[in-house]
């Protein structure tokens, strides 16, 4: 399900970019792009709702900020707990940290039924 609420009345809802579901693993996104800058920023209240939006989904729910910078990275999903905080309480992501990120075969994979802790794909 794609809901962008960027630019909308819907600030206040709970209501992410994306959620997508397989096997029961439900992902739940804020999508970012970028191609002029090598650092992408979220509002703390972006970050929150996505947050919120997975706790409500349950234990087997994966929180995440997909990125694209450019065609040669392609898109990349950082888990919320891998996020930089700013000086001023809001997050940055990184090209570097982008590269660092999950690929979409890693969330294929993480939706198999014998798959279910996010630290196999840790660093």
């Amino acid at each position: 399900m794609r809901a962008p609420a960027s630019g909308a009345k819907v600030r206040k809802s709970i209501q992410p970019d994306l959620i997508a579901i397989r096997n029961g693993r439900v992902f739940v996104m804020e999508v970012k792009t970028s191609r002029s800058s090598r650092v992408i920023y979220i509002d703390r209240d972006q970050v929150e709702k996505v947050r919120e939006w997975a706790r409500r989904a349950g234990p087997d729910s994966l929180a995440l900020i997909a990125v694209y910078f450019d065609r040669s990275l392609g898109w990349r999903f950082v888990p919320l707990d891998r996020l930089r905080e700013t000086d001023g309480g809001n997050y940055r992501v990184s090209l570097e940290d982008a590269e660092r990120g999950l690929e979409l075969i890693h969330l294929k994979m993480f939706s198999e039924k014998n798959i279910r802790k996010l630290e196999f794909f840790s660093d």
